[in-house]
């Protein structure tokens, strides 16, 4: 396991491609002015890292500038990097946990920066779970359970908390479903009494 080391932003290495990426989209985009040249070149890095967007509340990590280090470095984003984004005309706007699309580059929503085509596409995922976690599935477009499921369920009733029962009961009507809960709550017992009741309509 790499060891994360805390340390100042400008002692983090940034990916080569995303410094460039930042000073080339602020010399082209209006409204945008030099002091987001940072904080959308690791918007870009967090994207190349594997993050959805950048957190403008969190921290980044990346390999340290001097490449004697073998650490991996972390670093609080800075504050002013916020005030920065919100007075840039050229940067789009869009309330936190918003479905909405804005027609800008990059978008701020909330404390999060994302590139435009990421956050579209998080949006398009958000809308399609939305939609099939509240759509019945197939084999009970009434919301009512096939006899066979119903019969099982009543026989495995006395071996689950209310919670789990309701939860198996949720789970095999509809056509998306997600299980929850901390250590010792039950949820590989829920997704096994599913599985049983799902066969038993098949």
């Amino acid at each position: 396991m790499s060891v994360i080391v805390p340390a100042p932003l400008e002692d983090l290495r940034i990916e080569p491609a995303a410094e460039w990426f930042g000073r080339r989209l602020c010399a082209l985009m209006r409204g945008v002015t030099e002091d987001v040249t940072q904080p959308i070149a690791w918007c870009l890095h967090q994207w190349m890292q594997g993050h959805t967007c950048l957190d403008l509340e969190g921290r980044v990590q990346a390999a340290p500038r001097d490449e004697s280090l073998t650490e991996r470095l972390e670093a609080e984003v800075p504050r002013s990097w916020i005030a920065a984004l919100e007075g840039s005309a050229g940067i789009g706007r869009s309330e936190a946990g918003s479905l909405e699309l804005a027609s800008a580059p990059l978008v701020l929503e909330g404390r999060r920066l994302f590139l435009a085509r990421c956050r579209s596409h998080e949006i398009a995922v958000a809308r399609d779970l939305a939609a099939r976690a509240s759509a019945p599935a197939t084999w009970c477009p009434d919301g009512a359970l096939p006899a066979a499921a119903q019969a099982f369920l009543d026989q495995v009733a006395g071996s689950l908390h209310p919670a789990q029962l309701h939860a198996v009961r949720l789970a095999c009507s509809r056509r998306l479903s997600v299980i929850t809960g901390g250590p010792g709550t039950g949820k590989t017992t829920v997704a096994a009494r599913v599985i049983e009741a799902v066969l038993r309509m098949a």
